[in-house]
C-alpha cells in the first residue's frame, strides 16, 4: 500500500494508490514549503480527533481554535528547520537534544542553548551536553535551584562577599523582601533603592537632632509634658481672653452652677472635666499659688518645677505670652519627630549609617541584581526549548499522518489518525476515530459506502468513570454477529484497556464473499419463515381435525391411565420407541405432503424456478453490494470527523482486511477430542444422528408411501 517514487527534487511515494509527499530527510521538511496545499493528504484536523502529545498539539495549534492547518504546520517546519544544524534526532522522533545540534548562528538557536545549559546548571548538571524533553518540562523546579534566575531577585546563597551578605541581611531586615522563584527570601533593585532613600533620610534625621534639642537631653520630655496640658491650657487662656472682652457686660458671662453629689465621682469628675485649669481672671496669666483643678494640679506643678522652664514660669506664674514662647521653642523639634525614619532606622547610630552607605557593596549587590535579571532573556527561551523538544519528538510523526497518511498504513506504528484497537467478535479493528456527534457523523459517513459501528467505551471505576465514543470501521469478514449491545474490548494508544459496547451502526456491505452470499442467506430465510409459517398452519389443521374427530368419536376415548408404577428400562425404551414412532410418523406425513404437492412438478422446472427467483431478487442485492464494495471511499469516513481531506481514496479489499482482520493463531497441538466432559460429548453427537436417522427414515416413509403404494402395514 506504500510505495516510493522519486520525482526530480521530490521525494514521493504511492500511498493507498495516491502519490504523498514522503517525509523522512531534511530536503523532505524543505519540500513541505514548496509543496502546494492541494497536493497534501490532509489540510486541517480537528485536534480532538486525534491521539497525540496534548502539549505538542496546543504548540502546533497557534491561534488554539482547535483546528490545525497547513499554515500552522509549516510554521512548525520553518522553526525546524531554522534551529538545527544537525537533523538526525528530529528526523527519528528523539526525545533528547544535544546542544552541539542546535543552529548557533540563528538568534533563537544561541537562545535556546543558553537557556538549556541554565536548566542543566539548575539540575546540577552544569557540564551536561544533552538536554531532554523530560528535563525541559521542569524548567521551574531547575530554575529555582539556580542563584540566578532571571527573576532580578537575589537570595542570600547568590551574595558571595561576606561584607555585602552583611549588608543584604539588613536590607531585607529594614526594607522587606520579596520571593525568589527558588521560594526564598531575597531582595531586588527595588528593596536596595528604598533602603538607600531611608538611609539618607535617617542620615538627615541624625544630623538635625542637635539643632531641635533646646532643652537637651530633656528636650523630649519637656515636649511630652508640655503637649500633655496643651489643650487645658489653652481653653483657659481663651476664657481669660473672654472674660476681659466681656468685662463691662458681666451678665454675659455667666458661671455654670453644679448641683454634684459629693459622694458620686462621676458627677464630679465630670464637673472638673468641664472646667478650666483655674479659676480665668482678666488677666490671661496662670497663677500656680491659686487654687488649680485637681485633674491638672500634677501635671502643671511637673512642668512648672523644671529647671529648663524657670524663665517660662517666671514669679510662679505663666503668662499666655510666655506660653507661646514655649510652644515656639518646641516647635522645631516636633517637626523634626514627624520626620522619624521608617521602624528599625531610628535606632541606627550614624557610624551605622555610614557603613550601609558603602558604595562598593552597594554596587556588589546591585551587579547580581542586574546579573539575576539578564538572563531573563535566556529563560524566556526555556519555553522555545520545550517547544523545539516536543516538536523534534512528535512532528516527523505527525506529518506522516497529514503531508501524507503513510503512517495509517503500516502495522508497526500507531498513527495519530487511530484512536487504538477494538478487540470485538474475534477480530480486531484498527480504523477507529473518537467521534462528540454520533449523528452528524452518521449524515456523512454513509456516503462512504463504508460499515461503521459506534461503540461506546469506558474506564474507571464509579464516580471517576471516564467515556467516550468511538466510529470503528468494518472493512473485511462479515456483519452477521454485529449488533447493539455486543461487547467487546478496546486498547487505547496510551496502553489502558478500556470496557466497549455497541451502540449504533451504519450498515454497510463489508466483502465480496458477504456480498454473494446475501442472497442465499436472504433466500434462505424466506424459505425458513415460509417453512415455519406452513408447519404452523399444518399442526394447527391437524389439532382441529383431530379435536373434530374425537368429538364425533370417531376415535375412541382412552381409558383413564392406572397407577404409575416404577417401570423397568426396558417398558421405558418400549415407551420411547413408541413415541419415536409418532414422531417419524408425524414428520413422515409433512414431508409426503410436500412431495404430493411437487411430485406434478419436475425437477429441471423446479431448479430452473429457484434459479429465477435468485436471479429476480437476488441479482440487484449481489450487484449493489459489489459497487457499494468497489465505491468505499476512505476520504468520506475521515471528512465524518471533521478531516480536511484533498482527494477521495478509496478503501480496497486488501486494505479492508488490513484495518479488520483475524488474528493469527498461536502454533500448538489439537487434541482429538478438546472438550471430553465425562463422555457427554459424545453422548451428544449420539443424538444428533440419532435425528439424522430419524429424518432419513421419515423421508423414505413418505416416498415409499406416495411412489409405491405403501401404507406401512
Amino acid at each position: 500500500m506504500i510505495k516510493s517514487i522519486f520525482n526530480g527534487t521530490m521525494n514521493y511515494q504511492r500511498v493507498a494508490g495516491a502519490r504523498q509527499l514522503r517525509v523522512k530527510t531534511k530536503e523532505d521538511l524543505e519540500n513541505i514549503l514548496k509543496l502546494d496545499e492541494a497536493h497534501w493528504a490532509l489540510t486541517s484536523i480537528p485536534v480532538e480527533a486525534v491521539c497525540a502529545n496534548q502539549t505538542f498539539l496546543d504548540f502546533l495549534d497557534i491561534d488554539h481554535n482547535g483546528i490545525i492547518r497547513t499554515d500552522e504546520l509549516q510554521d512548525a517546519v520553518k522553526f525546524i528547520l531554522s534551529s538545527y544544524k544537525d537533523f538526525s534526532a528530529p528526523l527519528s522522533g528523539s526525545d533528547v537534544l544535544a546542544l552541539d545540534a542546535l543552529n548557533e548562528d540563528d538568534p533563537a538557536g544561541s537562545g535556546m542553548k543558553a537557556a538549556a545549559k541554565l536548566i542543566l546548571e539548575g539540575l546540577g548538571t552544569p557540564d551536561a551536553q544533552n538536554i531532554s524533553l523530560e528535563q525541559a518540562q521542569g524548567k521551574t523546579q531547575a530554575l529555582s535551584l539556580c542563584p540566578v534566575n532571571g527573576d532580578g531577585i537575589i537570595p542570600p546563597a547568590a551574595v558571595s562577599d561576606e561584607k555585602a551578605k552583611a549588608l543584604h541581611a539588613v536590607i531585607m531586615k529594614l526594607a522587606g523582601t520579596q520571593k525568589d522563584l527558588s521560594g526564598e527570601d531575597g531582595i531586588s533593585m527595588a528593596e536596595i533603592d528604598a533602603f538607600l532613600a531611608d538611609i539618607e533620610k535617617a542620615r538627615l534625621w541624625h544630623q538635625t537632632e542637635s539643632t531641635v534639642q533646646v532643652f537637651g537631653a530633656e528636650t523630649a520630655a519637656v515636649s511630652a509634658e508640655a503637649a500633655d496640658v496643651a489643650s487645658a491650657l489653652d481653653d483657659y487662656f481663651l476664657a481669660c481672653e473672654t472674660a476681659a472682652y466681656y468685662e463691662k457686660d458681666d451678665c454675659r458671662i455667666n458661671k455654670n452652677s453644679f448641683n454634684v453629689d459629693i459622694q458620686n465621682p462621676e458627677e464630679y469628675r465630670l464637673m472638673l472635666e468641664k472646667s478650666t485649669i483655674a479659676q480665668p481672671g482678666k488677666e490671661a496669666q496662670l497663677d500656680l499659688n491659686a487654687p488649680i483643678n485637681p485633674l491638672y494640679r500634677a501635671r502643671i506643678s511637673k512642668l512648672a518645677n523644671r529647671p529648663e522652664l524657670a524663665e517660662y514660669f517666671s514669679g510662679n506664674t505663666l503668662t499666655k505670652e510666655n506660653w507661646g514662647k514655649l510652644n515656639a521653642a518646641l516647635a522645631p523639634f516636633r517637626d523634626w519627630q514627624k520626620n522619624v525614619p521608617a521602624a528599625g532606622y531610628a535606632e541606627l547610630t550614624v557610624e551605622q549609617l555610614d557603613e550601609y552607605s558603602n558604595e562598593e557593596q552597594l554596587t556588589f549587590l546591585r551587579n547580581r541584581c542586574l546579573a539575576d535579571a539578564g538572563v531573563a532573556a535566556q529563560i524566556d527561551y526555556c519555553d522555545n526549548l520545550q517547544k523545539l523538544l516536543y516538536f523534534q519528538k512528535y512532528l516527523v510523526k505527525f506529518l506522516n499522518n497529514t503531508v501524507n497518511l503513510s503512517e495509517l498504513f503500516r502495522s508497526d506504528v500507531d498513527s495519530v489518525l487511530q484512536a487504538g484497537k477494538l478487540v470485538l467478535d474475534g477480530r480486531h479493528f484498527t480504523l477507529t476515530e473518537v467521534v462528540t456527534n454520533i449523528a452528524d457523523h452518521k449524515k456523512i459517513v454513509q456516503g462512504s459506502n463504508i460499515c461503521v459501528i459506534y461503540v461506546e467505551v469506558t474506564f474507571g471505576k464509579a464516580p471517576a468513570v471516564q467515556k467516550k465514543n468511538l466510529a470503528v470501521a468494518v472493512t473485511s469478514g462479515n456483519i452477521r454477529n454485529l449488533f447493539p449491545g455486543k461487547r467487546g474490548i478496546f486498547f487505547a494508544q496510551d496502553g489502558t484497556l478500556w470496557n466497549a459496547r455497541v451502540i449504533d451502526m451504519v450498515t454497510q456491505p463489508v466483502s465480496v464473499i458477504e456480498a454473494l452470499q446475501m442472497p442465499f442467506i436472504r433466500m434462505g430465510e424466506f424459505i425458513t419463515k415460509q417453512a415455519d409459517k406452513f408447519f404452523s398452519t399444518q399442526s394447527n389443521s391437524t389439532q382441529q381435525m383431530l379435536a373434530k374427530d374425537l368429538s364425533a368419536g370417531k376415535i375412541p376415548v382412552a381409558p383413564p391411565p392406572a397407577p404409575v408404577k416404577a417401570q423397568t428400562p426396558a417398558v421405558s425404551g418400549s415407551m420411547m420407541l413408541m413415541g419415536g414412532g409418532l414422531g417419524i410418523a408425524a414428520i413422515g406425513s409433512s414431508i409426503a405432503f410436500m412431495i404430493k404437492s411437487l411430485q406434478n412438478i419436475s425437477v429441471t422446472s423446479a431448479l430452473l424456478i429457484l434459479l429465477g427467483i435468485l436471479l429476480v431478487f437476488g441479482g440487484p442485492v449481489v450487484v449493489i453490494s459489489l459497487v457499494k464494495l468497489f465505491r468505499r471511499n476512505m476520504s468520506r469516513y475521515l471528512e465524518a470527523n471533521a478531516f480536511a481531506v484533498n482527494r477521495p481514496m478509496r478503501l480496497s479489499q486488501r486494505m479492508g482486511r488490513f484495518f479488520t482482520y483475524h488474528p493469527h493463531m498461536p502454533p500448538g497441538k489439537l487434541p482429538h477430542l478438546d472438550i471430553l466432559d465425562n463422555g457427554k460429548s459424545r453422548k451428544t453427537w449420539i443424538r444428533w444422528w440419532l435425528v439424522v436417522i430419524l429424518l432419513i427414515v421419515a423421508a423414505v416413509y413418505a416416498v415409499l408411501y406416495f411412489y409405491c403404494g405403501w401404507c406401512g402395514k
